[in-house]
């Protein structure tokens, strides 16, 4: 026969947060020599699970992001491709309905200016700067 198990909004807050500290650690433990665009896309999309999708910005905007940095990631990607990118996170920082939009976004904004050298080597040679 089955059965039912409710849980209390309290336990699932719990078993909520003890599942975003293993991701956390998992995150602040990259090994040496990751990529930071492969990291960076992993956490927008960790962000982008998190969104309602209920604003165009995040439900449509954060997935066009996405394939950006893959097409850049697979070497599909030009100089056009980097800066479409930024363009569309700029647009999706300043329009978002909620703060994990915009969070998402900035993120995406700040690590394409701390990781710059490494988008340029993946649009010119394919592979991360070495």
């Amino acid at each position: 026969m089955y059965k039912k198990t409710v849980i209390s909004n309290n336990e699932t807050t719990r078993k909520v947060a003890s599942f975003t500290r293993k991701f956390e650690h998992r995150v602040s433990t990259c090994p040496p020599g990751v990529c930071p665009i492969t990291v960076q896309r992993s956490l927008l999309q960790a962000s982008h699970a998190q969104t309602c999708g209920k604003c165009v910005p995040c439900r449509d905007g954060l997935v066009e992001v996405e394939k950006y940095m893959s097409d850049i990631l697979e070497g599909r990607g030009t100089m056009e491709t980097y800066e479409s990118m930024v363009a569309l996170a700029e647009m999706i920082k300043d329009t978002a309905d909620c703060a994990i939009g915009y969070e998402a976004a900035q993120a995406v904004l700040e690590g394409a200016e701390a990781f710059k050298d490494e988008y340029i080597s993946h649009i010119e040679r394919g592979k991360c700067k070495e």
